[in-house]
Parts: C-alpha cells; sequence; structure tokens
C-alpha cells in the first residue's frame, strides 16, 4: 500500500487538553455541544489534505488505540489517522484505494474492524463482496495490504459474503465473523495472527442453518468470546450463537419483535454486548428504538428487559437509529441516528443495564448521516458521518456541569448541579437532598437522626439503635433505655427517671429520708409519710396542725381546724358522755340527741326522772334523787362487818 499512502499531516480541531478543548468551543467554528456531547475533531473530505472519504460508511480503531480508519463507500477506500492517546486528535496518515498499489476487492467497503491484538485490520466490499485483510507495519509505520488473504464469495469455497454488511473479530483474536445482506448470512472465518492468514470455516443462513437472519445487517461478540449476536434487519430480529471450537457457530435461539413480549427490533441494524458480559443492546432502525436484553452469561440466551423510542419521555437522536456501542467503562451507551443526523447518548446502571437518556447531540454539520460508531476509551467517540462524508470526534463528558469538580454519585450530573445525592433523573420526592433511589424514609427528611443511629428519626421505630430492639415498646431503644419493662415517655414528677423505675417522687437524686415515696426535694414533711393525710388538706398528717383544712386555722385549739370543729367554743376532744358532742358545747348529760325534758341538763336517756328537775340521778342505793354515795350491805339483818351469816342486799326507797 505505501504507493498509495500520502502522509501528510492534516490539522486537528483538539487543543492539548480536554478543557481548552472545551473552552475552546465557545470561541472556535467547531464549537457544537449539547449538555454531555461536544463535537471536538472533523476529519471530512477535502479538508486540508483529507481525501478519500466520500460516503463515509464505517469508522473503527486499531486494538491498540493509536490509529483510527474510516471507510469510503463511494471513493473505495480506507482512511487511517494516527491517534493522540490521551486526548483522542487525530492526524491524517495515509489512505488505501482499491485499483491503486496493487489493492483489490475495496470497492464500496462497508465495514471495517480492527483486531483486540493491534495487528490487523479487516474490511469488507459491499460491491466486491470480499473481505480485506490489512497487516499493521510497526517497524514502517504503514497499512500493508495482504492481497493473498482477501476472501470472496464464491471463491475457494467461501460462500455467506453476497453483500456483506458488517464485521467482528473475537475477544480471544482467533475468529472473524462477517454479515452478509444478500445472503442472509453470517460467514465464519478463523484468524492466525502470525501468518496474516484468515481461514473460512462455515456459514450459517437464514432458513437453513438458522433463523432471524434475513438482511443480515450486525455482528458482535460476547467478551468472553462464547457467544456471537447476529441482527437480521428483515427478520426485526436477534440471534444467538455458540461459538464452537475452530470458531463455528451453532444457533442457540432467535428473538423476533412482537414475539414473547419482545419490542423495539423492526430494522434491526446493529448489536453490542456490553463489557461485563450481562447485557445486550440491539438498535431499530425502523422502530427508532433501543432495545435491552439481560444475557445469560453461561447459556448466552436473552431476555428482553426494556425498549426506549425517539420522542417518548424526551429521547432524541434514535430516529433510524444504525449503530450501538458501550463505553469501556460499562456506564454510558451511545447510539448513532443517520435521519436525525446526531447522537444520542444514554446513561448505563451496570447492575441492571437500564439505560437513561442523558443528551443528543443534533449539528448542523459534522454528523450528518451518522452510520456507525468507535472509541477505545469511551472519552472520544468517533462516528462515520455518511452525508458529511467526514469522521467526528465527539467528546463525552463525565457529567453535566463543571467536571473538575466531579460527580460524586454517578449520576452524570456534576457536583455542581447536583439536587440531590443520588440519581438526580428519579428525583427527591421528600425534598431532604437525598435522590429517591437511594432514599432511606421515603416521606421523611434523611438528613435527621437524632440519636444517630442511621435510621432517619421519621422512620426510626426507637430512639436508639433500631437494631437493639425496643423490648417495652416506649419507642426508646434497647441500647439507650432508662427503664427497661417500663414506658421511658413516662415521666410525671419530670425528674429525667422514668415512673416505672422511679424510686421518689422528685428529684431522685436528692433521696428520701423518710421513706415515703418522695423524694426530699418534694418532701411536704420531711420525716413523716407525706402519703398519709386523712383529712385530704393536702398536709401529711405527721405535719398536720389540725384535723381539717389547716388554712382555716384552729381557734380554739383543739386541733380540730376551724372548717371542721363541732365546738368552736371547746376543746372537741372531751367528749364525757360520748354523744360526738364536745363538753363544751354540750347540752346536758347524756344523748343530746333524746332531750332534756325537765331542764336540768341531764338529758333524757340517763335522766330518772324526766319530768322531775329536782331529781335525775339514781345514787349508790339506787334511790333516783337519792345522795348515796356508798350503800351499806346487810348479812342477816346486820350491817356489814357484823359476825352474822349474809341474807341479802336490799334497797329501800
Amino acid at each position: 500500500m505505501k504507493a498509495a499512502a500520502r502522509r501528510v499531516r492534516s490539522r486537528s480541531l483538539v487543543r492539548p487538553y480536554l478543557g481548552m478543548v472545551l473552552l475552546f468551543l465557545g470561541v472556535a467554528g467547531l464549537g457544537v455541544s449539547a449538555e454531555h456531547l461536544f463535537l471536538v475533531e472533523f476529519q471530512a473530505d477535502d479538508l486540508g489534505v483529507v481525501d478519500r472519504l466520500a460516503g463515509t460508511s464505517d469508522v473503527a480503531l486499531s486494538g491498540d488505540g493509536l490509529c483510527v480508519y474510516a471507510t469510503s463507500e463511494f471513493e473505495h477506500a480506507v482512511t487511517e489517522f494516527e491517534r493522540t492517546p490521551i486526548f483522542g486528535s487525530l492526524t491524517f496518515d495515509e489512505v488505501s484505494v482499491d485499483s491503486e498499489g496493487g489493492v483489490f476487492g475495496l470497492l464500496a467497503p462497508s465495514s471495517v474492524v480492527g483486531s483486540p491484538d493491534g495487528r490487523h485490520v479487516y474490511v469488507t466490499g459491499a460491491v466486491d463482496d470480499t473481505l480485506l485483510v490489512y497487516r499493521r507495519d510497526a517497524t514502517l509505520d504503514e497499512l500493508v495490504f495482504v492481497a493473498s488473504q482477501v476472501k470472496q464469495n464464491l471463491v475457494g469455497g467461501v460462500v455467506g459474503l453476497d453483500l456483506p454488511t458488517s464485521v467482528a473479530v473475537s475477544g480471544d483474536g482467533e475468529s472473524v465473523y462477517v454479515t452478509a445482506a444478500l445472503d442472509d448470512s453470517v460467514a465464519a472465518f478463523r484468524r492466525d495472527a502470525t501468518t496474516d492468514t484468515l481461514t473460512f470455516v462455515e456459514a450459517e443462513f437464514d432458513g437453513f442453518s438458522a433463523d432471524g437472519l434475513n438482511g443480515a445487517s450486525g455482528v458482535a461478540v460476547s467478551p468472553d468470546s462464547q457467544h456471537v449476536y447476529v441482527t437480521g434487519r428483515a427478520d426485526n430480529a436477534v440471534t444467538v450463537f455458540d461459538r464452537l471450537p475452530g470458531g463455528g457457530l451453532a444457533e442457540v435461539a432467535t428473538y423476533f419483535d412482537g414475539v414473547s413480549d419482545v419490542e423495539g427490533l423492526r430494522g434491526a441494524a446493529s448489536v453490542t454486548v456490553s463489557p461485563d458480559g450481562q447485557h445486550v443492546y440491539v438498535v431499530g432502525a425502523v422502530d427508532d428504538s433501543m432495545v435491552t436484553f439481560l444475557r445469560n452469561p453461561f447459556t448466552g440466551t436473552l431476555t428482553f428487559q426494556d425498549a426506549i423510542y425517539d420522542g417518548q419521555d424526551g429521547v432524541d437522536g434514535l430516529d433510524g437509529a444504525a449503530d450501538v456501542l458501550v463505553n469501556p467503562a460499562g456506564d454510558r451507551v451511545v447510539a448513532a441516528s443517520p435521519n436525525d443526523n446526531g447522537l444520542a447518548l444514554f446513561r448505563r446502571d451496570p447492575a441492571s443495564g437500564d439505560l437513561v437518556f442523558l443528551d443528543a447531540l443534533l449539528p448542523p454539520d459534522g454528523l450528518r448521516g451518522a452510520r456507525s460508531l468507535a472509541t477505545h476509551d469511551g472519552i472520544i467517540v468517533y462516528a462515520a458521518a455518511y452525508a458529511d462524508d467526514g469522521v467526528a470526534g465527539v467528546y463525552v463528558a463525565l457529567c453535566e456541569g463543571d467536571e473538575g469538580l466531579g460527580d460524586s454519585d454517578a449520576d452524570a450530573i456534576c457536583d455542581d448541579l447536583d439536587s440531590c445525592l443520588g440519581d438526580d433523573f428519579l428525583g427527591d420526592e421528600d425534598s431532604d437532598a437525598v435522590c429517591d433511589d437511594l432514599d432511606i424514609c421515603p416521606g421523611g427528611d434523611d438528613s435527621l437522626d437524632d440519636d444517630g443511629d442511621t435510621v432517619p428519626d421519621a422512620c426510626d421505630a426507637c430512639e436508639g439503635n433500631d437494631a437493639t430492639g425496643d423490648s417495652d415498646a416506649d419507642m426508646v431503644c434497647d441500647d439507650t433505655d432508662t427503664c427497661p419493662g417500663f414506658d421511658d415517655g413516662l415521666d410525671a414528677d419530670g425528674d429525667n427517671v422514668a415512673d416505672g423505675c422511679d424510686v421518689c417522687e422528685g428529684d431522685d437524686a436528692t433521696g428520701d429520708s423518710d421513706t415515703d415515696a418522695v423524694c426530699d426535694d418534694l418532701d411536704v414533711c420531711a420525716g413523716f409519710d407525706d402519703g398519709i393525710d386523712a383529712d385530704g388538706d393536702t398536709v401529711p398528717d405527721g405535719c398536720d396542725d389540725c384535723f381539717g383544712d389547716d388554712l382555716t386555722g384552729d381557734s380554739d385549739g383543739d386541733q380540730v381546724c376551724d372548717d371542721l370543729d363541732v365546738c368552736a367554743a371547746g376543746d372537741d376532744n372531751l367528749d364525757d358522755d360520748g354523744d360526738a358532742v364536745p363538753d363544751a358545747c354540750d347540752a346536758c348529760d347524756g344523748d343530746d340527741a333524746t332531750g332534756d325534758s325537765d331542764g336540768d341538763l341531764v338529758c333524757d336517756d340517763i335522766d330518772c326522772a324526766p319530768d322531775d328537775d329536782s331529781a335525775a340521778y339514781v345514787d349508790a342505793c339506787g334511790v333516783c334523787g337519792g345522795t348515796a354515795i356508798e350503800c351499806p350491805i346487810f348479812f342477816d339483818g346486820f350491817e356489814s362487818g357484823s359476825t352474822s351469816a349474809w341474807s341479802s342486799v336490799t334497797g329501800g326507797s
């Protein structure tokens, strides 16, 4: 190829540092950007020394990331650009053209790929139905066409290359696979990296050994090199193959649009597998869609997960989607849209594979007819702009906002614009600055955690460490429970000792000298039991001045308060006749209630002559009104003291 090479350096629009590039966007004509995507490089046909890029059909990188290759459908050429490893800027290096310098089979090249080991570049010729091999000669710093290894349909036993559309190399570098739209097939070749040789192994044809290959359009090999995935544009399908020893294929399963809940596969144009091997992504050119499948890494089988459509939920940049790639980090997915003339960017959740639309870059120039994508580091994505006859370099920002401040929560929103911790796209329903995906306590403020147990107050089962439980159900966790078995919230005396564990009413720290369950700080009657208050005047009996309400006083000093004093003029405690009327207020001797009919101050109940005020009491000899204090005792008719024997004891009137 050396005879056809042109090694003049071309102008790159990328500045030495990406930060300067983004600054440069504001003053340069190329400065087209969205929130996450920035057009920073454009190498076009007839721009400076660059030529032979008309109808740019595909773009690829060498395995070492040092070169970018672009194919020209109209000028039957493949162009090599040197790539700056750090910044991704491109410099024209050389071009290989059909029928020049011994090159053949390159009419209307449709696809290009670099081998993982960086040794080879493979190109398909759509008109010639060919697969071409180029060797990258590091010593001579040139791309060498290997004429002996041109593989052409129906030549030398090769089949399955009628109108080749896509080419891929397995991750282990041992196989090359090519899809062909008119043959409805995928062809397998065994690769020998040391000798540059390709050996045809076999081809799988739609309706014969496989299904879903009608209009075969795209091919991808899983990162573990165990499975091969092929899209059938006319079949609206994606087919899974086992990769056999030697590189042959065996169909495992085919997934059709509209079957078993699968959707979004109409016009299936391209397929890729995530770097972690967990998911497969397909774009549908007719459905204007991006489809996500969950991949079984052991069997290679797929489970439909989701479909995203252009024009729905704010998604843009998928009209006629032609290609898809996942960045090496596995957190971004990019799609090319020839109808929207731009790129669509999605954030990918590596765990679930779910996609969130971030941005669409739809400039007036530079990405018209975007139909193919390639990247080495995920920072710069290169796109083949078919209608713009060139290769565009698009910078994929880490996040929207000031990248220098980082993206702590990895939600593609830089910290300076972050509205909440977590995924801003999911919102923050309770406005606590914690996004709903990370919200510990939905509906409550996650930042409020008075007990420091990492459970927000609004969702706290108890005060303290919820993990220790709350045995007495008093909303105070066992680790901080001051009164196990009782309600810590009940503290009638406010001494911070729960009632169930209170030694006394009041401040337990002051003690309870008289052991009456009333602490000394609140003790009304020190030395006595405050709980004993027979008269209910709130003055404990031990300190009661009088029985009754002490506040009313005790005018007669009888220890009966005036409010209860029966005999205000005398001692209520003196009641010789036991009639409940104190002596000082007694109307008569005896039961005052029976009255004193004869007015002799002796109540009728004990008056022996109620109607005779001259006689009231019976004397010692039983005589009413008598005065005898003692009554003689007679013995045989003699007074007591004689020697006669006792006969009787009598009394007379």
